[in-house]
């Protein structure tokens, strides 16, 4: 049941312990001893910048030096002073946002940045800031990594989904305060990011964007500077790339000029992990936090310089800033852990739940085919996101969800008794619903795949173990390695058969971190065993390739799959595992028909969930227009079979939909709609 307005004021209203130091900060005063954060003015009650004083007065150069760098992951130190009287000096716990809390424990999967931001209200605004907040108290971080603010300036950025700016910074700058002041009024950091100009993911670490002043101006800061003065956020994170010639964790005109004295900043600033590629000059230039561990912004790479051209009064402002900071949100005073907030909390979830139902776009409705009348009985659904969590993408925005709501059951929860939804297998790629089999040595046909594990990197010498695997879909974080040794560079050969039901086209897919080829029938339909993907600079979603070949009804043909794991260190950039960001560490194998089934015309209505995943799309590399896995063969192919069919894009943004737009009637875009879209599609379809 959605919360009332009466509800959600009260939430964010709700008085937290200790936090008389926030109520009174920087002058404000908050009605009642609660305070939502967001009306902080520019300058410090004297009872903060007392204690501000108070502790940077006893710390020696050394441990200020120590302070401005991380603790080597996510978090801000606790304050190097020996017996410093607080009742509590706490390191301060980050997680990753900005699409819900992620670190180190499922979640509530909220929807993509660009699903709020296609809800142009910012009274929800408010309370994802708010819902998001309480799930970081809940969890006992002080920070949380969001919003994400860039702009969608080409459809192919990897990370667009996160942001909720979409192509407007007006649009930005009326959401993003409303999310700031939600989170901050529960006693938690936002965080701002990514300043800026962050808008591709290849090369991010080293691209300089080349933006004249007015384009900068109008375009991509005002989202920024509506954060700082409106949003009044706490933290500010500078981005990958660099802009006109500055790294943006060492550009004086972004730092200093602009974010510091013209919006007057009185938060700090901190680096992307390892953004900063010079510490003097990031030092100088305006970044006060080094993330993750001070590896540029230390005492070995400062002191030299200090006091020219380094003053004291630099360094002392970057720490200053950082005490100002957990000091006004009374980190020293109280426990950040809320216990009373429940992890799976259902204020959460509604909100996420109507992000959805705001954010999903109808983009074509021919004839009125939507919302699907009393008189469709019988419904059918095609794709891998009809099944299991609404998809997200990859990388540090990847939340894995408590609970979810996916596409068939959401419509099983909605349609009317008497009406039929059916998953067609048979045109959905699905490792677990593939369907191989073999003869075995006793001349039977058997389900699965004939197995061989080599601990050689090539597939040379004796098996080490020989075995049946039903379904070809490992994850090596999860699933026990075959082997012994060489569990970082092992390989596998999976053979058998496939039996098709439907004559044409299909399409075999193949997903893993290392060398793979795919062999039907004699014909390689991908291999790069010998020279296998290496993951994006710093990392990258775990590739996934396809390819097609026509086969008939009836008829069995072999298939060969094979496997050479490549051990990529994560320093050196890697693939993730599924757990933390959405990656694989393993390898996925499945095959589909691109042609409709008999008596598929007999359906009232086709939904076809087509689009992306963290597979194609996230952080560390940018996504394609087209859509993969021979898509658009498949919604051409059914839909000339039945007219009644309604296409649902997942993805972070538009895909190019030439080839068959004019032949289907109904068009969706869900981006992606959060752990509830299941719930919202089948609200808006039904």
């Amino acid at each position: 049941m959605p919360l009332s307005e009466q509800a959600l004021v009260t939430l964010s209203q709700q008085p937290l312990a200790g936090l008389d130091s926030i109520n009174n900060y920087q002058g404000h005063q908050c009605p009642g001893g609660a305070c939502t954060l967001s009306a902080r003015g520019q300058q410090g009650s004297s009872n903060v910048e007392q204690r501000v004083d108070n502790i940077l007065n006893q710390m020696t150069l050394a441990e200020k030096l120590s302070y401005i760098g991380g603790t080597g992951f996510f978090d801000v130190k606790p304050i190097p002073v020996p017996n410093l009287n607080v009742p509590i000096n706490p390191q301060i716990f980050q997680t990753d946002g900005p699409l819900g809390v992620r670190r180190n424990s499922p979640g509530i999967r909220f929807t993509s940045g660009l699903t709020l931001a296609a809800t142009w209200n910012r009274k929800l605004a408010h309370e994802v800031g708010i819902a998001m907040g309480r799930d970081t108290r809940a969890r006992g971080y002080f920070t949380i990594l969001g919003p994400g603010m860039d702009l969608y300036r080409l459809p192919l950025g990897g990370r667009n989904f996160e942001y909720m700016t979409g192509e407007d910074p007006f649009l930005g700058g009326q959401l993003v305060p409303k999310v700031i002041q939600g989170i901050q009024s529960q006693g938690v950091w936002s965080c701002a990011k990514h300043y800026v100009c962050n808008d591709e993911e290849e090369n991010r670490t080293n691209v300089q964007i080349l933006v004249d002043e007015r384009t900068l101006r109008e375009i991509y800061l005002p989202v920024f500077e509506a954060a700082v003065k409106n949003g009044h956020v706490a933290t500010v994170m500078g981005a990958y790339n660099g802009v006109n010639g500055y790294f943006c964790c060492e550009s004086p005109f972004l730092l200093q000029e602009v974010l510091k004295k013209e919006w007057g900043f009185h938060g700090l600033l901190m680096s992307d992990y390892n953004a900063i590629h010079d510490g003097l000059n990031a030092a100088l230039y305006g970044c006060d936090l080094d993330l993750p561990a001070g590896n540029f912004m230390n005492s070995k790479n400062l002191s030299p310089f200090i006091p020219a051209p380094l003053s004291l009064a630099t360094i002392d402002d970057k720490v200053r800033r950082i005490l100002r900071e957990v000091v006004s949100f009374g980190f020293l005073d109280r426990q950040q852990l809320d216990p009373a907030i429940p992890l799976d909390d259902p204020s959460s979830e509604t909100t996420a739940l109507n992000e959805a139902r705001e954010g999903i776009i109808l983009l074509k409705n021919e004839g009125n085919l939507l919302p699907l009348s009393d008189k469709v009985h019988s419904i059918a659904v095609v794709g891998p996101f009809a099944q299991g969590a609404p998809p997200t993408g990859f990388g540090s925005s990847y939340v894995t969800p408590i609970s979810f709501v996916g596409v068939l059951e959401g419509l099983q929860n909605e349609i009317s008794p008497g009406t039929t939804v059916d998953l067609i297998s048979a045109n959905t790629l699905d490792p677990e619903n593939a369907r191989w089999e073999f003869v075995n040595a006793n001349g039977e046909l058997q389900q699965g795949l004939q197995a061989e594990y080599f601990t050689s990197n090539d597939l040379s010498g004796t098996p080490a173990v020989t075995r049946v695997d039903n379904h070809l879909n490992f994850d090596w974080d999860i699933n026990p390695i075959p082997v012994s040794q060489n569990q970082g560079g092992f390989s596998a050969r999976w053979t058998g058969q496939v039996r098709p039901v439907i004559s044409g086209d299909h399409v075999f897919k193949v997903r893993g971190d290392g060398g793979l080829r795919i062999i039907v029938n004699g014909q390689t339909l991908f291999d790069n065993f010998n020279s296998p993907t290496l993951p994006p600079v710093g990392y990258g979603p775990t590739p996934a390739y396809s390819g097609k070949i026509a086969l008939q009804a009836g008829q069995v043909y072999n298939v060969e799959i094979d496997y050479r794991r490549v051990s990529f260190a994560l320093g050196d950039g890697g693939f993730f595992d599924s757990f933390e960001q959405g990656g694989l560490t393993g390898i996925q194998a499945s095959w589909a028909s691109l042609e409709a089934p008999p008596n598929f015309v007999k359906y009232d209505a086709v939904i076809i969930c087509a689009g992306i995943s963290n597979e194609y799309e996230g952080e560390g590399e940018d996504r394609p227009f087209t859509l993969p896995e021979f898509q658009d063969e498949l919604i051409k192919n059914l839909s000339k079979v039945n007219h009644r069919v309604i296409v649902e894009f997942f993805g972070g943004g538009n895909f190019d939909s030439h080839q068959w737009i004019n032949q289907v009637p109904a068009l969706i875009e869900t981006f992606y709609p959060g752990q509830n879209g299941g719930q919202a599609l089948a609200e808006i379809r039904l």
